[in-house]
């Protein structure tokens, strides 16, 4: 991977917006029907995604409860519900900082997964959504927590790619280092900030799922998809 692939990571911030607000709407599509040809899809599919289990499910949870404290509501969802803005997607990568270190092998390997979930279904989803609007719109609304669980796929395969872009830059500089130079002051840190979008924003509730559809991603998860 070369050195300007952190450029490249920086740059598509912006479409990583506007494709968001394709993907995860809050209002309905502005056209009376949608072309026929998108009755022959289900767009169910799309918001059937990887999920985490057990004490994986509970940690990202626990996560998740400990960020949004404090939250404050600042609009409504797709449903009409108060919602608040998303925090920062740097901290829900952070995870890997707090969770235990006997958990770190299973969210890899769900990071991973949802990773290259998305990486082969991101291309289709964002054409579907932009082309039927309408029973796109329905069925993320009526898929159980649809756009919760595809939002956070999406996100935590953002936080994947981005710590992968930064170990290939991180090893191709250094391997590229002149010969009076240290290994270690060679790497640079790949980084990608997100803008926080049309967030919403739930506390753990009976069925344990937190709310954060509409959110920012780093710009590392949406760089397939462009």
């Amino acid at each position: 991977m070369k050195a300007t692939a952190a450029v490249v990571l920086l740059q598509v911030s912006a479409a990583a917006a506007s494709i968001f607000d394709t993907i995860l709407p809050t209002t309905r599509g502005t056209i009376t029907s949608d072309p026929w040809e998108c009755a022959t899809e289900t767009p169910e599919s799309y918001f059937d995604v990887p999920k985490p289990t057990g004490k994986l499910l509970n940690a990202l949870l626990d996560h998740g409860d400990a960020i949004q404290e404090g939250c404050q509501s600042t609009m409504t969802d797709a449903l009409g519900m108060s919602a608040c803005t998303f925090p920062p997607q740097s901290q829900w990568c952070d995870f890997t900082k707090s969770a235990p270190s006997s958990l770190l092998p299973a969210y890899s390997s769900y990071a991973s997964v949802a990773s290259s979930w998305w990486a082969e279904h991101s291309s289709a989803a964002v054409d579907y959504a932009k082309y039927c609007p309408n029973r796109w719109f329905r069925a993320m609304t009526s898929y159980p927590y649809g756009a919760v669980w595809l939002n956070d796929t999406i996100a935590f395969a953002g936080c994947y790619a981005a710590a992968h872009a930064t170990n290939e830059l991180k090893t191709t500089l250094s391997a590229t280092a002149t010969a009076g130079m240290k290994a270690t002051e060679a790497g640079v840190t790949a980084t990608a900030t997100a803008e926080n979008r049309n967030g919403i924003v739930g506390k753990r509730d009976d069925v344990e799922m937190w709310m954060v559809a509409g959110t920012g991603l780093a710009a590392a998860a949406v760089n397939s998809i462009l």
